[in-house]
């Protein structure tokens, strides 16, 4: 490989992990937590293109969720921020301001809803 191809395989990495979700390029210490997160959402939250999620109701539910629990609760911050993450590698959605509520347009996810039953 000359210097010119490696110097631009080196820029197209770059480019890539600029594109992808913070939560990809993150060191390892957070693996543990996305893996608990991903875990929460497939066992919570199902693919629906007609319904949409607010990330509120997500927190809601996973807070209840580690109160039955013994896991370790995550603090919502971390949650919310490797949530995007985790819907985006299960469900291939990302994040939106356009979820409707009673109140207006909030954050969340479209496409999704959470499981029944």
């Amino acid at each position: 490989m000359t210097h010119n191809e490696a110097t631009k395989l080196a820029d197209l990495i770059e480019q890539m992990k600029r594109m992808l979700p913070a939560a990809y390029t993150a060191g390892a210490g957070q693996d543990a937590d996305m893996q608990q997160i991903r875990a929460f959402v497939r066992e919570r939250l199902q693919p629906n293109p007609k319904l949409a999620v607010t990330t509120a109701d997500i927190w809601r539910v996973y807070a209840e969720d580690m109160d039955q629990r013994v896991d370790v609760m995550l603090p919502q911050n971390r949650f919310l921020r490797l949530l995007p993450a985790a819907m985006f590698a299960d469900f291939g959605v990302r994040k939106s301001h356009r979820v409707q509520t009673i109140s207006g347009a909030a954050r969340g996810f479209l496409g999704v809803c959470f499981r029944t039953g």
